[in-house]
């Protein structure tokens, strides 16, 4: 009795996989003066997730891939209000994955932080690279043996 092939459950699971590092899952929430307390520091675990984040991009139509996730904390340098942001963004906001000083957000000035990562809820770890590896691995390995088996052989599939 011929055995089932595991090659489809391979390339499902790789395919999940690639799609995960195609895009970026960052936490989203606004929380102005501590109008969303989850959202402040200690951030709590039920700020929302935005998955697969796309943004728009300027003289460009329909929404892309977002490559960062990002948290700006600051304070308004004019009326002393308070901000923190947490959300995706197709640009690094500062040349360093943190800034601290002042910055300009809707032509207003403030004074705190701006941290940018690239990693799913800025994160680190290198976990969905070793997916796209194994799922490399072993569609190579199916490869080679459809190769080298007699045409007969792979015609009875």
């Amino acid at each position: 009795m011929k055995q089932p092939s595991v090659l489809p459950l391979f390339c499902l699971i790789g395919l999940i996989r690639i799609k995960q590092v195609l895009s970026i899952s960052c936490y989203s929430c606004v929380s102005i003066n501590g109008s969303y307390r989850e959202c402040e520091d200690p951030m709590s675990a039920s700020v929302p997730v935005y998955r697969s984040c796309k943004q728009s991009v300027k003289d460009h139509n329909g929404l892309f891939y977002a490559h960062f996730c990002t948290k700006i904390k600051g304070t308004n340098q004019k009326d002393g209000s308070t901000l923190v942001l947490r959300l995706c963004s197709m640009e690094r906001l500062a040349d360093v994955a943190t800034h601290c000083g002042q910055f300009n957000l809707d032509e207003q000035l403030y004074t705190g932080c701006i941290a940018t990562c690239n990693r799913d809820w800025c994160n680190t770890g290198t976990r969905l690279s070793v997916h796209i590896f194994i799922f490399c691995l072993f569609t190579l390995c199916a490869l080679h043996r459809i190769f080298s088996l007699p045409v007969s052989t792979i015609i009875s599939f």
